[in-house]
């Protein structure tokens, strides 16, 4: 028969696997969240862009913005708004953020759009480069 003692590294080895699988799991799951959170507010910015409510639709990609730092759509949905809203500089930076980490489906938008920054500034060379 064995001791007290001899089944209490069992019980802490167990006790031990059950806390790293509960912060595996909710470490997981919160970034699950952040993720639907992210997306959620991008989906509400892009029915304000569709509105023309511009400033809104930036505070919406804004916010998405602090859970998804690094998403290409985000920064191409500012780069839209800020050249909506004559800021053709600032949207020419954001459409060049999007490439620099784009899906091979935003590539195109995110170059034509680029072309579209030096377009309306008359950089023609630019524009075609």
């Amino acid at each position: 028969m064995r001791s007290a003692s001899e089944f209490q590294p069992l019980t802490k080895r167990r006790l031990i696997a059950s806390l790293v699988a509960c912060l595996v799991t909710a470490a997981l799951a919160r970034g699950t969240v952040h993720a639907a959170s992210a997306r959620s507010q991008n989906e509400e910015g892009n029915r304000l862009y569709r509105q023309k409510q511009y400033d809104e639709a930036m505070k919406k990609y804004t916010e998405a913005q602090i859970q998804a730092p690094d998403s290409p759509q985000l920064h191409y949905n500012l780069g839209n708004v800020l050249f909506r809203q004559g800021e053709v500089d600032k949207a020419r930076e954001e459409y060049r953020r999007a490439l620099a980490a784009a899906q091979a489906t935003l590539d195109p938008m995110a170059l034509y759009n680029l072309g579209n920054t030096f377009f309306s500034q008359q950089q023609f060379p630019e524009a075609i480069s």
